[in-house]
């Protein structure tokens, strides 16, 4: 299970233990559900502090969101944990550079992994320092709201308070107490 600590995860077990198969029907769920807000989501600004980020690119078309998504986490935590002997330090993160746009039958991201430690290069796999990341962020239960929705909402909350865009959002996958969280990030200047 997911820690807020640093989560070290060094053996075949601790690998097969790993929660990816459990967000990633969560962000199906998000991902792909028509439902309404039931009420409004609290909007916040901050920066994410710069990182070592692994991971690798990938096109995905819409309709295979899902099961892509949970193949390509699953091999990249695997095989950066394996070959690479890291220490993944935080959740899955998706970065759009640029944001898809709402009627893109297929989404670009990057799709990796915070880490730590010194790197093996065996492995497919990109690593890259990140910069400081200030955004408008809005946390979100898949269970109850809808990305689309909530994605309008930062884009509206970015508009009323005149902030200039980036053109890059991430969105933050972590399980915390048994439970799915998304956060959704929108780049501002």
């Amino acid at each position: 299970m997911l820690k807020k600590k640093m989560l070290k995860v060094t053996s075949r077990s601790a690998i097969s233990s790993y929660p990816l198969p459990r967000w990633c029907l969560g962000f199906l769920l998000v991902s792909l559900s028509f439902q309404a807000f039931a009420t409004s989501l609290e909007v916040t600004s901050k920066t994410i502090p710069r990182m070592t980020y692994l991971y690798n690119p990938y096109e995905f078309a819409k309709t295979s969101l899902e099961t892509d998504i949970k193949n390509k986490a699953t091999h990249l935590a695997t095989n950066a944990i394996r070959r690479a002997k890291v220490t993944l330090e935080g959740p899955l993160t998706l970065i759009f550079d640029p944001m898809p746009t709402p009627d893109s039958k297929s989404i670009s991201l990057q799709l990796g992994y915070p880490i730590s430690g010194p790197v093996s290069r065996r492995g497919r796999f990109k690593i890259e320092k990140v910069p400081e990341f200030k955004c408008l962020t809005l946390r979100l239960d898949p269970q109850q709201h809808n990305t689309d929705t909530a994605w309008q909402q930062l884009y509206q909350t970015a508009q009323q308070q005149n902030l200039e865009l980036t053109g890059e959002g991430r969105t933050v996958i972590r399980e915390i107490d048994d439970r799915l969280e998304m956060e959704l990030q929108l780049g501002i200047q």
